[in-house]
């Protein structure tokens, strides 16, 4: 290895602390505001407008699909200004943080504290893989989590190669 690799290295490396660091602490917020966690709640880093980009995505989406249970797809603030969203349609979540990820220049979306999708210059990235989720990837994913899978054991989509330079939290 060069130094410059070295160097590359121990920069992801510590990005890789800081990001287990933050994991760990919106988890723990997470679990004092939502007890055993046992409905999945996903979170992102909540801006002013983020409710907005919501009533904007929910007016064209229930022009596409007019039977969205809007009771059991929703999004709220907290007192953090963090967005929660809560979503029984995994297809509609997908479609939902992709709108998010095109209205926003980063973020991420956590299930139960860990991450499981960013968002960066309007893509929807699989953090494991560090590449864009294809169509209907995220949305497999948060199926996976939903039946009970622990995310540490869903493989990784088929259309992606594990990037050997990627971080992966395991919780």
């Amino acid at each position: 290895m060069t130094k410059e690799q070295i160097e590359n290295f121990k920069n992801r490396m510590a990005k890789m602390r800081i990001n287990q660091a933050n994991v760990m602490e919106n988890r723990a917020i997470l679990q004092s505001e939502y007890g055993a966690l046992s409905k999945r709640c996903v979170k992102f880093e909540g801006e002013e407008n983020s409710r907005q980009i919501y009533e904007d995505w929910l007016k064209k989406y229930n022009e596409k699909k007019p039977g969205f249970n809007e009771e059991e797809n929703n999004f709220r603030m907290d007192v953090n200004k963090y967005g929660l969203i809560s979503f029984n349609d995994p297809q509609a979540e997908e479609d939902f943080v992709r709108y998010l990820a095109a209205h926003k220049s980063h973020g991420g979306i956590l299930d139960k504290g860990i991450l499981i999708a960013k968002y960066e210059n309007g893509k929807l990235i699989d953090p494991r893989t560090n590449q864009e989720f294809r169509k209907g990837e995220y949305a497999e994913l948060v199926q996976k989590l939903d039946s009970g899978i622990k995310y540490s054991d869903i493989s990784y989509p088929k259309s992606i190669a594990p990037n050997p330079f990627s971080t992966r939290l395991v919780s």
